[in-house]
């Protein structure tokens, strides 16, 4: 017995390290090194080991999951919609897009980022002098997209085919600090082929460092071959595991919420006798019988029965603080990670939604729209030409759907106070006509089909005058040509 304990002893970890005398064995210590002892991927050298221990979690947690999944969802709930050009060809450029799967390629493409640390998008298209044939059947890939056959064929971008991380590495990286190139490759190898970038739609996962300080800071084996970033797990991954490890020591402290104690005198002479035995035996299914029907009679004098119950604590306690360092590690608030209502007095949980809000416009703005507007840019070139593709690529605005939806009343209000402070601006000449007509589409203010704005002239109210024409010739609800008083 004695034995064992001090095998139990030994595979704690707390129990490793050495005490402020500096002589082991200690239970605690300055210099313990338990942190270290950790199951995290991160100090894996291989990396496709990594990747299958973050899959894993990804499909067995649902925290795991959550913090993968809640941002990029948030992100592109709702689509988006392309601004700033004529209506109908951004709703034409939509619908091509759609065709192409391209929110949920998008989508999927992010989240994988977000997983294990980057991917791309292969675009494939028809850039070919023999406008049937769909480039990358004969080679030629890692030559850059041809925009002038783009612009000639017809439905030339063909699919956008997602490459997941295992496919993807940089053929030749370049170490040079001083060239263009450095950390910044212009071709990838996709399943062993070369691959031009612009053919990409590249998901780099952010790596804090380039890929060749990565080879100094660690051993050859770990580098990801595509010098993408980590994935998002690895920093929390310590706590996932405490926090899942809480949830399945709660479940079986529920199981074995009870210690049923039978105490009876004499145990040890009843084990000597045949009879002794069968006594024990029948005893033995009264505990049985009492265990599952939670009550029976017992009758004798030299029986005694305790019911000891477990005692919970803070178990449930310490089971959300675990889950809502998660919900902070991914700064996702814990109103939109566990369903949770913010406690204290006066708290809404408005603040940490608007700050979240905030994060994920943020990340729509840097991470999204620059991909979007890449696929976009092509979509436009093929439907438009070359020249009038460009026009719109410079032109056109990718705009997400607010996150934060504003009732009609409020929205009418704002729509009102941005028009009473931009008329005098347009009546003045600050501003253009073409400006306030594109900052209105933006702004989904109503503008009347056959309004004409044009540069107003002096002592004119472009306004004024327009609503006398709505008026029929009235000025002020009264006839144009009636004697009102001053």
């Amino acid at each position: 017995m004695a034995k064992q304990k001090i095998t139990m002893k030994a595979q704690n970890l707390m129990l490793y390290g050495n005490g402020g005398s500096g002589q082991p064995p200690m239970d605690r210590g300055a210099d313990m090194y338990a942190d270290r002892e950790t199951t995290n991927p991160f100090h894996r050298a291989n990396y496709i080991d990594r990747w299958r221990e973050y899959v894993n979690w990804y499909y067995v947690s649902w925290m795991a999951r959550k913090g993968v999944d809640i941002p990029v969802e948030d992100a592109l709930r709702g689509g988006f919609q392309i601004k700033r050009v004529d209506p109908a060809v951004a709703k034409k450029l939509k619908a091509r897009f759609d065709s192409l799967d391209g929110i949920d390629k998008i989508e999927n493409a992010c989240k994988q980022e977000r997983l294990l640390g980057g991917c791309a998008i292969y675009l494939i298209a028809k850039d070919k002098k023999v406008g049937s044939e769909v480039q990358g059947q004969n080679g030629g890939l890692e030559q850059p997209l041809d925009l002038n056959l783009i612009a000639k064929n017809q439905g030339a971008i063909v699919s956008m085919n997602m490459v997941d991380i295992n496919r993807i590495s940089i053929p030749n990286p370049c170490s040079d600090v001083f060239s263009p190139e450095f950390d910044n490759p212009k071709s990838y190898w996709v399943s062993g082929v070369e691959v031009d970038k612009s053919r990409l739609i590249v998901f780099d996962g952010k790596p804090l460092f380039g890929r060749t300080t990565y080879n100094i800071l660690f051993p050859t084996p770990r580098i990801n071959p595509a010098g993408f970033g980590e994935s998002i797990l690895t920093t929390v991954y310590d706590d996932l595991v405490r926090a899942s490890g809480t949830a399945q020591g709660a479940f079986h402290l529920i199981n074995m919420a009870s210690v049923l104690l039978v105490m009876m005198q004499d145990f040890s002479g009843l084990q000597t006798s045949k009879v002794g035995q069968q006594k024990l035996s029948k005893m033995q299914d009264i505990v049985n019988s009492i265990n599952i029907y939670k009550g029976a009679i017992l009758d004798g004098i030299d029986v005694d029965v305790k019911n000891l119950p477990a005692s919970f604590g803070s178990v449930p306690e310490l089971l959300i603080a675990f889950v809502q360092m998660l919900s902070a590690a991914w700064d996702i608030p814990a109103t939109r990670f566990i369903g949770q209502s913010p406690s204290g007095l006066n708290a809404t949980g408005q603040s940490d939604l608007e700050n979240y809000y905030n994060m994920v416009q943020a990340y729509r703005e840097r991470r999204l729209v620059p991909r979007i507007s890449q696929v976009i840019k092509l979509l436009a070139i093929e439907e438009f030409g070359l020249q009038g593709g460009l026009d719109i690529a410079n032109e056109m605005d990718i705009e997400f759907k607010p996150l934060w939806n504003l009732d009609t009343k409020t929205e009418a209000e704002a729509a009102k106070s941005w028009l009473d402070g931009m008329m005098p601006m347009l009546d003045r000449g600050i501003i253009t006509a073409e400006d306030f007509e594109k900052e209105a589409k933006k702004r989904n203010i109503l503008l009347l089909p056959d309004t004409k704005i044009s540069e107003p002239k002096e002592g004119e109210n472009v306004f004024s005058d327009h609503l006398d024409k709505l008026n029929g010739g009235k000025k002020d609800g009264k006839d144009a040509g009636s004697t009102g008083q001053e």
